[in-house]
């Protein structure tokens, strides 16, 4: 370790960025190539684990919409619009009625 910081001050140690250390001390910054290196490894396992878990949340989504909202969407990004149509009494009267049907069958 003595012999890699021979002639480098304890100043250049601890101010100089490793670009700079490389210009002036020819010292190769292997612990910035590896930082960048963990950092994509780790953002590139995140993406990979939380990709099934997007395309389920947004199936719920669609989901919800379409049963407690009445909004018209078909699971197309496309086709998912911001109109809401709120029950009215009668019409809730008679989904909480197939709903319960349903649950009895």
């Amino acid at each position: 370790m003595e012999s890699l910081n021979r002639g480098m001050t304890f100043h250049d140690r601890l101010f100089m960025n490793p670009v700079e250390k490389f210009e002036v001390y020819g010292k190769f910054p292997w612990k910035l190539v590896v930082s960048i290196l963990l950092l994509i490894l780790t953002s590139t396992q995140v993406l990979l684990l939380t990709m099934p878990d997007g395309q389920y949340s947004y199936n719920q989504l669609i989901l919800w919409n379409k049963l407690f909202l009445n909004m018209r969407a078909s699971g197309d990004d496309f086709e998912l619009v911001d109109e809401y149509h709120f029950y009215t009494i009668e019409e809730m009267r008679r989904f909480i009625e197939r709903t319960s049907f349903v649950i009895c069958i």
